[in-house]
């Protein structure tokens, strides 16, 4: 398993829109996430990957007319802190099956009377097989004429949000002046989540105390009176919204900005957030630089700065320019141990990933320079880069 975007997500949906029989038929293909999808899970990539290319393949060899719709919506899994139910619908307007057959379509080699000349059984067969693997079970609906919905729901781990150290010199803190210990609580229900941010914020002098929902949240406000508050909207046990909510009925004793973490979006610029009591919000994926802005706007603080010379050079590089050094750098690499921080990177496992690259010694610069840009990307939770870097590095997978 690894830790799956939802640009991993785009991915393997554009994978599947990219058929070329879906070209020639000239049938609209649409994608619709759900806006507060979290931004990062925990999957098995590549057997989701072959389910859905396997399902949409199918719906584009049955479907001469009308559209074929991919769709993915979640709910929180009720038992399991940091865990969502997700579901995936594949939907086509193509020619139905029978419902006397609708039992056996997923048995190897079984076909329908309608595809009795161009036969997917197997392919079935094998979706149903992954999607068990993947704990879960695919189910099909389906009407004569009007069209099939394959779907299956799987439960996925709610990972890491990506926080990303911005290029921005005027945010590249040190520490805090000055010497009051400031309070900040983070709340949000997926520890690596509070963990992420936690460790930006203390790195630089914050106090953190951290709340896994909301009623834990409205306690630790109550009792710790916190500098700020980093709120999680979308929480199982009480939300960030109803957390506000009973946040302005309490008598503090000092007002407390609290800032609103979401995924979602608002068309009316977060009036909605403010009007219940948030002082701001930021979208994610956001950025360490949003982080460090927003705790200088509310807490009157200014910050010590500093400059890593070492990589002023890659800073001024494209990401494909980044990623090329990056690539020559592993291919320099034994092949056991290129595999080793191929598989790391994939599980975005912070720790192995920099545990590889302590290993790593290089006599040309240029190499060492791409290994400190890698080090460097790790550190600041730059998840998004490292996919792009897995991309690049597929063909290890292989090898």
């Amino acid at each position: 398993t690894g830790a799956m975007l939802l640009v991993e997500l785009s991915r393997i949906f554009e994978c599947a829109l990219g058929m070329t029989t879906s070209k020639k038929k000239g049938i609209p293909l649409k994608v619709r996430i759900a806006p507060d999808f979290p931004e990062t899970v925990v999957s098995d990539v590549k057997r989701l990957r072959q389910v859905l290319i396997n399902l949409v393949g199918n719906a584009i060899k049955f479907t001469e007319s009308g559209q074929i719709e991919l769709l993915l919506s979640y709910s929180y899994h009720a038992d399991t802190k940091g865990q969502i139910n997700a579901k995936f619908e594949v939907v086509d307007t193509g020619r139905g099956i029978a419902e006397s057959e609708l039992e056996s379509i997923f048995y190897a080699f079984q076909q329908s009377s309608l595809k009795a000349s161009e036969g997917t059984g197997l392919g079935l067969a094998i979706s149903a097989r992954l999607v068990k693997m993947l704990k879960g079970n695919l189910t099909v609906t389906s009407s004569l004429g009007k069209g099939s919905t394959f779907a299956f729901e799987i439960p996925l781990e709610v990972s890491v949000v990506s926080l990303q150290h911005d290029t921005d010199k005027s945010y590249n803190v040190s520490s805090i002046v000055g010497e009051k210990q400031l309070c900040i609580l983070v709340v949000d229900d997926i520890l690596d989540n509070r963990e992420s941010l936690g460790a930006l914020l203390t790195s630089v002098g914050f106090v953190c105390i951290y709340a896994t929902d909301g009623l834990e949240a409205l306690d630790k406000v109550e009792k710790e009176l916190p500098d700020l508050v980093f709120m999680d909207i979308k929480m199982p046990n009480m939300s960030g919204e109803e957390a506000m909510q009973e946040i302005t009925k309490l008598e503090l004793k000092k007002p407390i900005p609290i800032i609103a973490l979401t995924a979602g979006e608002y068309n009316d610029g977060g009036s909605y957030l403010k009007q219940l009591g948030f002082s701001a919000y930021l979208r994610k994926p956001f950025i360490a630089k949003d982080i460090f802005a927003v705790a200088k706007q509310f807490l009157s603080l200014e910050y010590e700065l500093e400059e890593d010379s070492s990589l002023l050079d890659s800073e001024n590089k494209s990401i494909g320019s980044l990623l090329e050094d990056i690539v020559a750098m592993v291919q320099q690499l034994d092949i056991k141990l290129a595999k080793k921080l191929y598989a790391s990177i994939h599980a975005q496992d912070k720790n192995k990933i920099t545990e590889v690259l302590e290993s790593i010694h290089f006599q040309e610069e240029k190499y060492d320079q791409a290994k400190l840009v890698l080090k460097e990307k790790v550190n600041s939770y730059q998840f998004n880069f490292l996919l792009e870097v897995t991309q690049k590095l597929a063909f290890l997978e292989d090898s």
